[in-house]
Parts: structure tokens; sequence; C-alpha cells
């Protein structure tokens, strides 16, 4: 017999005033991305990028109670210098990456279990890709020449491995319950 989780107040939640604060500040100066974890939901995390806290504060506000959100703040990252790629598509590019760049990249997603978090930039459109099982290298690279062939496209690629660390996420926290708690635990 399953047993309900524990919720409690002792813990920040995604809507706390400190989080909603580091989640704008990141959108004004930036896009934030991250993950969804569904509570009890028996599927994988979803990923997601805003260019702003109102789209972002939509998104929370149709998760259940108890859902799990990590976000990343592209400024952030890229200032620790953790970016795999970042450009901006100019039609005088031959190819969308140097030389350098592609080895780069082909480099860091040949050693086993690295996947790599590639969001994709049109004006206000974004279009966010975390390589898994059944997102392959290919499917990447096919999107990559799909969404990044335009003047003006952005495209930046975050190296999965090295990002999902408690010092360069930017807020880790639940959605709270209509009391203002938070699971201690639950499935992910």
């Amino acid at each position: 017999m399953a047993h309900p989780p524990l919720w409690t107040k002792d813990r920040l939640n995604i809507l706390s005033p400190d989080n909603i604060s580091k989640i704008n500040f990141a959108s004004e100066t930036g896009i934030i991305f991250g993950l969804h974890g569904y509570c009890y939901g028996g599927s994988s995390a979803s990923s997601w990028a805003y260019s702003n806290i109102n789209d972002f504060l939509e998104d929370v506000s149709k998760a259940k109670p108890g859902d799990y959100y990590v976000v990343w703040s592209t400024k952030e990252l890229e200032a620790k210098n953790l970016v795999l790629f970042h450009g901006t598509y100019n039609e005088s590019d031959s190819t969308p990456f140097s030389q350098t760049d592609l080895e780069i990249f082909q480099n860091y997603l040949s050693k086993k279990y690295n996947e790599v978090f590639v969001i994709f930039r049109n004006g206000n459109l974004l279009e966010v890709k975390l390589n898994d099982l059944d997102y392959t290298n290919d499917d990447l690279l096919e999107d990559i020449e799909y969404w990044y062939k335009k003047p003006g496209e952005e495209l930046y690629i975050f190296p999965f491995a090295d990002i999902d660390k408690p010092e360069y996420i930017l807020v880790e926290a639940k959605k709270p319950n209509e009391n203002g708690e938070v699971p201690i635990g639950g499935a992910y």
C-alpha cells in the first residue's frame, strides 16, 4: 500500500518570493530553462525554456502541487563558462559551427551518458531539447539544421552533465499545495 507523502512549509517552494525574484531577474537578462518533474506522474521530466517570468508562472499554474522544478539561467551559465556553444546565425556563415565548435560539441557527446540541453531562439519563439535515449545525437543534429538556419536565429548548447550540479542550478523547488506546503519526498 502506498503512503501519501508528508507535506511541510519548512522548505522553499517554487513560488516563494526569493525564488520568484531570482527567476524574474534571470528572465530579464536572458533565457530561463529547466526541467519539470511530475509528482507521482509516472513519466520522465519535461524540458522547457522561457524568455519571461509570466510564461514560466503560467506553466507553474498548470502544474500539480508537489511537481518539481529545476531552473537554470543562460546568462549565469555563460558567465561560468558552462556553455558548449552559443551563437547567432549569420548568412555569411557557411556552416552553423566552426570546426573547433563542432569538435568540442562532438567530443562532449561521444562520452557515455553525456547529454545536452539545446535551446533554439527565433525572436520570441523558443524550442528546447534535451537529448536522451529517445532523442539521439542524430535527431539533435537534424534539429540544429532545421532550427538554426536563418539570420538572427540563436542557438545555445549546454552540457547537462556539467550544469546538473547544485552550484549551477538557479532554483530547485516544488510547487506548493493550497496551504503553501511541499512534499518532503515523492516519486518523480
